[in-house]
């Protein structure tokens, strides 16, 4: 790993913020962290656009998007959506393919449903079994190193599940907190249901089945809803830990956790699924991700140990304390599928990677508001020569300039990792 620095923290307290635009009327609509600040259910029944603030008209969406000069992937599906103002599209239509171990975001998800863990505290312990121990020697999934009869408390366990990616932990949790993993499944289907996630099935806590399937669109549903659990907000934003029991460090397979103002969320990948990201992260309201580049996350030490939030490293990211932030959550799926789950990690990396960069760079000037003196309207209305969403950010010149910066290789000694295979749910 290129320095275990800080990371962004989950928890920033910052207040959300107004963006005034003008489609006839003026709509205002609230970003940032206020959006998340309800209840699990504050989204209503799990509608498309629930849970987005309505912030913009679908017209002005539509102007965004095309706006922005997004590098969308070429291939699988792809779905992004920004707190405050709503979806700006999908990718590769809405058929329903395997998402791997992005699965197990529903699966910490539905466990914090039933054993919700306030203040941060360490839960219940609980005892690891023979299978989970058994499992743990496979080869052929993603698992973690744990032992029968060894007691780990309800995060620790989490924590295990959402880095290293553990099939074996997916299921023991399941079984804690179900009697038996089919009985858990049942639980993961009536909450995408509850979710609005119509397109979406689950038949295993791991994902590592092919016919656990959903979309790019019904993630994005269940990522809005996961980021209001501050556990597994923080959980997933670890780039490391320390599992008291487990060797090395613990590391996350989330690699673009080392690009400032990037927050989580769960990786996923496999032969038959490709590479898979559910991801979250900031814009700054003025320009850029609030970041210094080289330093962006300001220098605290990075988060070891259960409960670790990363808050020693500052709440800034680099960019000042206070600063609006604007959330943009997006899913890609199927990169590079059929072929192998290092193969598609990457592409997700690199590619994910490009759109986080192209947001950073653009959103925050697509989203600024016209003055009087550029539309030559006080109105704000126009004719013709203003837009409802200020100045439209310059194209890039080259190619090069979507290219997402460079990730260094991330290696710890005796970190633990899951282990390479072609088969099965890798992360």
């Amino acid at each position: 790993m290129a320095g275990l620095g800080s990371y962004p923290a989950w928890v920033r307290g910052r207040a959300g913020f107004a963006a005034v635009v003008a489609v006839g009327l003026l709509v205002t609509g609230v970003g940032g962290w206020a959006a998340l600040a309800g209840s699990r259910n504050g989204d209503g029944s799990g509608g498309a656009e629930s849970g987005t603030g309505g912030g913009l008209s679908a017209a002005a969406r539509s102007e965004l998007a095309e706006r922005l000069h997004l590098p969308w992937p070429d291939e699988g599906q792809t779905s992004i959506e920004v707190e405050g103002i709503g979806s700006l599209g999908s990718r590769g239509g809405n058929r329903p393919v395997p998402i791997a171990s992005v699965a197990k975001v529903m699966t910490a998800y539905v466990v914090l449903a039933s054993h919700p863990l306030p203040d941060g505290r360490p839960g219940p312990e609980i005892t690891v079994d023979a299978a989970a121990a058994n499992e743990a020697l496979s080869r052929s999934e993603s698992t973690a190193p744990v032992r029968e009869g060894q007691r780990l408390t309800q995060r620790q366990l989490l924590e295990l599940l959402l880095l290293p990616s553990g099939n074996n932990i997916a299921r023991l949790l399941a079984r804690w907190d179900a009697g038996s993993e089919e009985a858990f499944t049942r639980k993961m289907n009536r909450a995408a249901e509850e979710l609005g996630m119509t397109r979406t099935r689950y038949t295993g806590a791991s994902g590592i089945e092919t016919d656990t399937v959903s979309t790019a669109e019904d993630q994005v549903k269940l990522a809005r809803a996961a980021l209001k659990e501050p556990v597994l907000r923080k959980v997933a934003g670890l780039r490391s830990t320390e599992v008291p029991g487990v060797p090395g460090p613990v590391v996350n397979t989330n690699r673009l956790l080392d690009k400032p103002g990037v927050l989580g969320l769960k990786t996923g990948s496999s032969t038959p699924a490709g590479g898979n990201l559910m991801w979250a992260a900031e814009t700054d309201e003025a320009g850029g991700a609030g970041r210094t580049d080289g330093s962006g996350e300001s220098g605290g030490s990075s988060a070891q140990g259960s409960g670790a939030d990363g808050g020693g490293g500052g709440e800034g990211g680099g960019n000042g304390a206070g600063a609006a932030k604007r959330l943009v959550i997006g899913v890609v799926l199927g990169q590079r599928a059929r072929t192998t789950p290092m193969e598609g990690l990457e592409a997700v990396f690199r590619r994910t990677g490009a759109l986080i960069d192209a947001l950073q760079r653009e959103l925050p000037t697509a989203l600024a508001p016209t003055s009087p003196s550029r539309s030559g309207s006080g109105s704000g209305s126009g004719s013709g020569s203003g837009s409802a969403l200020g100045p439209a950010p310059l194209a890039p010149r080259t190619a090069s300039a979507l290219a997402p910066r460079a990730l260094a290789p991330r290696a710890l000694p005796g970190a633990v990792r899951p282990t390479a295979h072609l088969i099965g749910g890798r992360s």
